[in-house]
């Protein structure tokens, strides 16, 4: 939420954040998918005092709960449903709005919505900076001192952007603003190149100072395996001068550590320390089974796998610390059970970095009878023996032995998540085994199946068995929640030529069924999964790749006429990407005809038909280090026998060995004389695929085309591999229908370029170590096709990595996905950016990172301490220095369910108040049933803050503890913000949801708590260690808006965006606002999105409206009578006074109640009250001209100032005569020596015969 700084709480600045994901979705580490069984509904206190009524559920048209009390601001918002929106209401009772439009180019809009009176537009819809080719997402406003408007937002996962505005540099006339006028600072990144960053949120403090935090996996030590960390920075507006933005800090990571951050939010603290909360995954409970394929093929995974779980030497000759103490030392639990599938333990009691946990496992003992965490020290169920599997719904036996046995792990993993939820539906599982997994109920749970065969007795793969082993297992723990994750190794003797990639492409096509959904072709593309099934339902994993060499022969010229290992295709119609030449008019493909090898074998063998149309089909041949062994036969169609030898290879042999063409059956027999195999040989030929394509190749003679396609319809070709920190480049072409139709370029789902119309050219970006997907797509719209209709892409150039790279690869993400599965919990942080801009050590200066590198070590080193220090520095002496951290990370929760979507607000006192949504312990799960959560810190019971390097004791500092809202009571909560009222009070708005899994039926509602009446002790302070309900004595909710659609993206479980309602809370007014398709008819089909406001008046009084105008002549007095309306007060009564400003010089003017002018009365709610006014004109001699002024009557509350109620009268003064005249007496009045009679004399009728106190001697007439 972002926020002002705390002595100008009550000017309610708004706030937005990301989804993440939150996805988003947020992010890509939401892994898990929880069925809901039931629902814990918490009881209410019987003793909370209720003294503002709880309104009931009288639904409007529009699902809000007043229909008079709610208005439209803006309409037709959006295309979009549902839309990211924040804004902030300004304290002059304007609404400032941005949000993101994502359609075909991805746009920021602005808009300023009076809601004084009358709701007026402003400024329309407004872009702000340049529109996007790739999605925008987590708009962030803030407006400052001077009104003017700060905006962060983010490029989706690629860039964190800022701009600055001020509105009232437009003319204001309610048409779309004039962006160059307004724009103080252009669209400025904050961050930018390698990671992926999203959710920035800001806050300004008292010197109109920027501060920004985001979430961010850059990592300039690679110290963190990828995962997410929170930045911070601060800059600072200048009004002159040719730089108008100054960086005071960059970017810096506020929390070093390993595991999952996200969500952060910021608000400002006393004396201007920076306020961060955000949900971590540093405490949380992981337990992974492994499923480790026991054959003989498996030797290095062995090896490599207990180093990467346990700690050792990897095959690369590198040490690796091991995920499990690694992950421990950073306060994450982990559980752990390795499963050698068949009880084969050759491997694992042979290899060194095996032996502790064989050890720990009983030296091949099976199952264990009791869960893992029986204590703080029983967290390793070690290495195990699997002899009992699930296949086809019973248990299937598998004996020990080393290939298809020791291969099951299609059927091990369907075991795995059956003991968790069996097929009943009971929870733990019961499966058919003899023996099931005993799973913590409290931890998240992975598997992890390793091996480089298929899923049911090993090769060959893709069979029947095969299919139905991987359709129960991704089933299984998909309905378990649990996440799978594979890890394929390889069983290819050198590269592979063909687009499936040999046997190797078809295990990990299995491995993507089960981590992601079962898909309908082969290959490693990206599935689509639609969730209308269990089958088709995102299993939420991922599949990595164990090194291989079989990526050394990358192509990315397609100069060999086909789409060779590590590419693959998908398209939403049967026409998928080729290559294409325009060659003679001719496109190649390959075509394999036979393809036999591996290792332990003296013989295998296999026949293909030679085609009568195909010239000829080549031999081609792999050797290992051991050539002499290697001897081949083929059996002509004649019968004739021609024989090959080691002394027509070489040991590591490569190439075609021979080739024939003549038409009919042709068999292989592959021989070693040793019988432990590593050759192979497969027969393929290419033939005609293409004739007069449409378009000539980027360069060479081959391209990569994408497929033809309809209307509505996508094409894309993929490739998937191991890449080191380098340069992926490529050329492209398009021609297509411009802005409408694209080739669009992902990096692991990530978009980061499209292109559409006539246009070519390269593109380059950055990539780090790791597994990638990269992705191009062409993707068509639901009409016109225009051009060639058609994309191109050519000489792609990846830094494909070499086997060290790989094995590090692996290992860093095997460590990211686990530290970043577990549950989360809210964290919080202090710093301090003016200690050490004011008082900098030595070797920092202003627009430096406030975390330093250790040159030693090359560890990232916090500067934790308090304001000041009083320190020896070297070539300094001893100096008073500051430092950035004041209080280091603070963990808020605990519990087993994931704390999610944290926010929090500093209170003009400095006690900082956190909101976030929390699981319900009994059901614990990303993704089953939440509750709000409130919490309240005092600080200053820690005494002066020293850096507190090992968090805050939240026994010493917390008045309100860990306490669910007691109205938090459908299924889920999202999205909360906490803000602050000037009559003391606390306010929470947040939205609450449930769906019923057996109608569909969804409802969402907008909610309201307000917090007041504090219990105090004698101190006049808050107990420490109090919940919610006994610290304050008023914890009321009323609902503002329902719906059976969804308000601002919630609906059901889902939380599409990570808008919060926008409010002001400024007693008596009371303003939340939030979006839906339509503020005042939820039966509209129209495509539109609205902007919604619901206001209150608690202090509401009205003056009757007549008279507005009195005219009085001069002299003139008379008493007018208006009545006051007490509509709403609060207590129902309350002593008002009355006052009148605005009366000039010679007027008397008085005003008041009971008929004897009382200044003071009480007000009865819904009584009306009559006061009187009465105005007496200045005399002719007072004045000399017509007079027109307007008149204030205030009633004002003694009980607040802020509840008062003003009218403006307009008064006139008319002279009916003549103002040069006075007296009438036909003598202008600048000659009549008399106007008004004379002083010092006695009038008479033998001295004055006219009587207007003139003497006659002296009279004008």
């Amino acid at each position: 939420m972002v926020r002002g700084f705390a002595s100008a709480q009550n000017n309610i600045l708004s706030r937005k954040l990301s989804l993440e994901n939150k996805r988003k979705s947020r992010v890509s580490i939401a892994l898990i998918t929880l069925m809901i069984i039931s629902v814990a509904v918490p009881m209410m206190p019987n003793n909370s005092p209720i003294l503002e009524y709880n309104e009931e559920r009288y639904h409007t048209a529009n699902g809000t709960l007043d229909d008079t009390s709610t208005s439209t601001l803006l309409s037709n918002l959006n295309t979009s449903n549902p839309i990211e929106v924040s804004g902030v209401m300004d304290d002059s009772q304007r609404v400032h709005l941005v949000w993101i439009e994502n359609g075909t180019n991805p746009q920021l809009y602005y808009a300023l919505i009076s809601t004084s009176g009358i709701d007026t537009v402003l400024i329309a819809s407004t872009p702000v900076g340049q529109n996007s080719s790739t999605a925008m997402s987590s708009p962030s406003l803030v407006i400052d001192s001077n009104y003017r408007t700060h905006i962060v937002w983010a490029i989706t996962d690629t860039e964190i952007l800022y701009t600055l505005l001020d509105s009232s540099l437009d003319d204001q006339d309610g048409s779309s603003g004039d962006i160059a006028s307004m724009t103080l600072v252009s669209t400025y990144t904050i961050a930018v190149g390698t990671g992926v960053r999203n959710e920035p949120d800001i806050a300004i403090d008292s010197f109109d100072g920027i501060h920004v935090v985001w979430v961010d996996t850059y990592d300039a030590q690679s110290t963190f395996f990828g995962a997410s960390l929170i930045y911070y920075a601060m800059f600072a507006f200048n009004t002159s001068g040719a730089n108008s933005l100054s960086t005071m800090i960059n970017n810096t990571i506020i929390t070093p550590a390993i595991g999952y951050k996200g969500s952060p939010a910021i608000s400002m603290g006393l004396n201007n320390t920076v306020i961060v909360v955000w949900e971590d995954t540093r405490g949380s409970l992981i337990e992974y089974v492994g499923l480790i394929d026991s054959s003989g093929s498996m030797t290095t995974e062995w090896l490599d796998m207990c180093a990467v779980f346990y700690g050792g030497n990897l095959s690369s000759g590198e040490y690796f610390q091991g995920v499990k103490p690694m992950l421990e030392s950073a306060s994450i639990t982990v559980l752990e059970t390795l499963y050698a599938i068949s009880g084969q333990m050759s491997f694992a009691s042979g290899q060194k970095n095996c032996e502790d946990a064989y050890e720990i496992g009983g030296y091949g003992d099976g199952p264990r009878d009791l869960s893992l965490g029986q204590n703080s020290t029983d967290t390793s169920g070690g290495i195990r023996a699997l002899s009992d599997v699930m296949y086809n719904g019973s248990s299937y036996n598998i004996p020990s032995d080393w290939g298809y046995n020791s291969e099951m792990w299609g059927p091990g993993s369907t075991w795995a998540c059956l003991s968790w939820r069996d097929n009943s539906g009971s929870i733990p599982g019961n499966p058919a085994t003899p023996n099931d997994h005993q799973w913590n109920p409290n931890a998240t749970r992975l598997i992890i199946p390793v091996s480089d065969e298929g899923p049911f007795g090993g090769d060959p793969s893709q069979e029947s068995d095969d299919i139905q082993s991987i359709v129960e297992a991704h089933d299984a723990c998909t309905k378990a929640g649990i996440i799978p994750i594979a890890i394929a190794g390889t069983s290819a003797y050198g590269p592979s030529t063909n687009i499936a990639g040999g046997s190797d492409s078809m295990v990990r096509s299995h491995m993507m069924d089960l981590v992601q959904c079962p898909g309908t072709a082969i290959g490693t593309q990206q599935r689509t999964c639609d969730d209308s099934t269990w089958e088709t339902k995102d299993a939420g994993g991922e599949m990595y790749l164990y090194p291989s060499n079989n990526m050394a022969n990358f192509e990315g010229d397609f100069e060999s006429g086909s789409l060779t290992n590590g590419w693959a295709v998908s398209s939403t119609s049967n026409s998928s990407w080729a290559v294409e030449t325009a060659d003679n008019g001719l496109v190649y493909s390959n075509m394999n005809l036979c393809d036999i090898g591996g290792f332990y074998f003296h013989s295998l063998n296999c026949t293909y038909y030679h085609p009568p149309n195909v010239s000829s089909i080549d031999l081609t041949v792999t050797t290992d280090n051991w050539a002499s062994e290697f001897s081949m036969d083929v059996i002509l169609p004649n019968g004739t026998v021609e024989s090959y030898n080691s002394s027509d290879v070489s040991n590591y042999y490569d190439a075609i060995l021979t080739s024939y063409t003549t038409t009919g059956n042709y068999t292989i027999y592959l021989n070693d004389t040793y019988g432990d195999g590593g050759s192979s040989v497969s027969a393929d030929y290419s033939y005609i695929s293409q004739t007069n394509p449409s378009s000539t190749p980027i360069s060479g003679t081959y391209s990569a085309q994408s497929g033809n396609i309809s209307n509505g319809e996508s094409s894309s070709l993929e490739f998937v591999g191991i890449l080191a920190d380098g340069i992926v480049s490529f050329s492209y072409n398009i021609s297509s229908e411009a802005n409408y139709d694209f080739l669009q370029f992902y990096i692991d789902g990530i978009q980061l370029a499209q292109w559409s119309g006539s246009q070519n050219g390269n593109f380059t970006t950055p990539v780090s170590l790791g597994q990638h997907t990269l992705m191009w797509k062409y993707v068509k719209d639901g009409s016109v096709s225009s051009g060639l209709d058609a994309a191109w892409i050519d000489d792609v150039v990846v830094p494909v990595a070499n086997y060290t790279e790989e094995l590090n690869a692996l290992v860093n993400q095997i460590v990211s996905l686990t530290t970043g599965s577990g549950s989360t919990e809210t964290f919080l942080t202090v710093l301090n950016p003016y200690s050490i801009l004011n008082s900098p050590r030595s070797g920092w200066s202003r627009g430096m990172p406030a975390i330093a590198i250790d040159d030693q070590t090359g560890e990232y080193v916090e500067d934790i301490g308090p304001t000041l220090d009083y320190i020896w520095q070297d070539s300094v002496g001893w100096s008073t220095i500051g430092h950035f951290v004041l209080v280091n990370d603070t963990r808020l929760t605990s519990g087993h369910g994931w704390s999610v979507n944290p926010e929090v607000n500093v209170d003009d006192t400095g006690n900082v108040h956190v909101v976030w949504v929390d699981g319900r312990d009994s059901m614990p799960g990303k993704d089953a049933p939440s509750q709000l959560h409130y919490m309240q810190l005092d600080l200053s019971r820690a005494g002066v803050l020293d850096g507190e390097a090992d968090g805050l004791d939240l026994n010493q500092v917390a008045v309100v503890t860990n306490s669910a809202v007691p109205s938090s009571d459908m299924t889920y909560g999202a999205n909360p913000r906490v803000d602050f009222d000037n009559d003391g009070s606390i306010h929470i708005t947040w939205f609450e949801s449930m769906e019923d899994t057996i109608t569909d039926e969804e409802r969402v509602e907008l909610r309201w708590t307000r917090i007041n009446s504090p219990q105090l002790n004698s101190d006049g302070q808050l107990i420490t260690g109090q919940t919610l309900t006994d610290a304050y004595g008023v914890v009321n909710t009323r609902i503002i808006a329902s719906s059976s659609d969804n308000l601002m993206g919630i609906f059901g479980n889902n939380a599409e965006t990570s808008s919060q309602p926008i409010v002001n809370f400024n007693w008596p007014n009371r303003d939340i606002i939030w979006t839906t398709d339509d503020c005042l008819d939820s039966d509209t089909t129209e495509d539109k999105w609205d902007v919604c406001m619901w206001s209150e008046n608690v202090w509401d009084v009205e003056i009757s409206s007549n008279p507005t105008e009195l005219t009085f002549a001069p002299s003139q007095s008379f008493n007018t009578n208006y009545q006051i309306n007490a509509i709403q007060l609060p207590g129902e009564s309350d002593v008002v006074s009355i006052d009148v400003q605005g009366v000039p010089a010679d007027w008397f003017i008085d005003a008041g109640f009971a008929g004897t002018y009382q200044h003071t009365t009480t007000l009865i709610e819904n009584q009306m009250n009559d006061f009187d006014l009465f105005i007496r004109a200045p005399s002719l001699s007072q004045i000399n001209e017509n007079q027109e002024f307007l008149l204030t009557l205030s009633i004002t509350s003694s009980t607040k100032d802020e509840a008062s109620i003003t009218k403006l009268i307009k008064i006139n003064l008319v002279n009916n005569g003549d103002w040069n005249d006075d007296d009438s007496d036909g003598v202008s009045d600048e000659q009549d020596l008399c106007q008004f009679g004379e002083e010092g004399w006695i009038s008479s009728p033998l001295n004055d015969h006219d009587g207007d106190g003139c003497r006659d001697s002296s009279e004008d007439t």
